[in-house]
């Protein structure tokens, strides 16, 4: 199990997902929603979820970094940023729950792929204002600071949950995957992979990783005594084609509205 999730991950996350990067903002503008309209500028859309672990044994201070008071128990955070098409083409590697939004974005280095005229969408949790590169904007909800929001407020509000559901709903999906419901002891060692993986086979991610992944279990017999890094070099050219020409984005759209 330990081997397929090396060679799974290296085949999937880091061959393809990894490779691609996020989506260029000219591909992103292609086949924008109308709940982005607001956001012509938006390239990506950010937000957390946790994954509940074991308690670790062998360090006090891993415990307290990764203990929740308020769920009482050990918990992962990892990062999340999904494309205006619904794509997710980002996913960090896992911190201690302890690490706050803002320090979870700057130690994933997702801010080094933004360009200058980008826009990221957030939570309130998300305080990038003073990290952000140059030339780059974060749209968060604004806070309450009278007895009640004004009007403008609400429907900024309003506009920014329409376009971030979409990032929660892929998170609610990422939940259904069994593996992630609780990292024992003799896998927090590959609990980062394990992780990334089920982000990137996440249905409305890419929707042939299923496919490919479910293939791959199948011929794990054959695959064994081949070198996995020729089938990597045989698939990645074939996803980079699809990519160029735009038709993994038109399908992604076409399948998530």
């Amino acid at each position: 199990m330990s081997a397929w999730i090396d060679i799974l991950h290296s085949l999937l996350f880091s061959g393809i997902l990894t490779e691609i990067g996020i989506l260029s903002r000219a591909k992103a503008s292609g086949s924008l929603p109308d709940c982005f309209r607001s956001f012509p500028g938006v390239r990506l859309t950010l937000d957390c979820t946790e994954i509940q672990c074991s308690i670790p044994r062998t360090s006090m201070a891993q415990q307290s970094h990764t203990f929740s008071h308020y769920k009482q128990r050990n918990t992962f955070k990892g990062l999340i940023g999904m494309s205006p098409n619904g794509t997710v083409t980002f996913v960090s590697d896992l911190y201690p729950l302890s690490v706050s939004d803002k320090e979870t974005v700057l130690h994933s280095k997702v801010l080094q792929q933004f360009e200058p005229g980008d826009l990221i969408l957030a939570d309130k949790g998300f305080l990038l204002h003073d990290v952000i590169p140059q030339g780059v904007s974060v749209n968060i909800p604004p806070f309450l600071s009278r007895q009640q929001f004004t009007k403008p407020q609400v429907i900024e509000t309003t506009h920014i949950a329409r376009a971030r559901i979409h990032v929660e709903h892929a998170i609610q999906r990422l939940k259904l995957y069994k593996i992630l419901d609780f990292v024992p002891t003799y896998y927090r060692g590959k609990a980062n992979k394990m992780f990334q993986l089920c982000v990137f086979c996440e249905p409305y991610s890419i929707n042939y990783a299923k496919h490919l992944t479910c293939y791959l279990l199948s011929v794990q017999v054959v695959l064994m005594k081949l070198n996995y890094r020729m089938l990597l070099a045989l698939i990645m050219p074939f996803c980079l084609y699809l990519y160029r020409l735009d038709l993994w984005t038109v399908v992604l759209h076409t399948e998530f509205f």
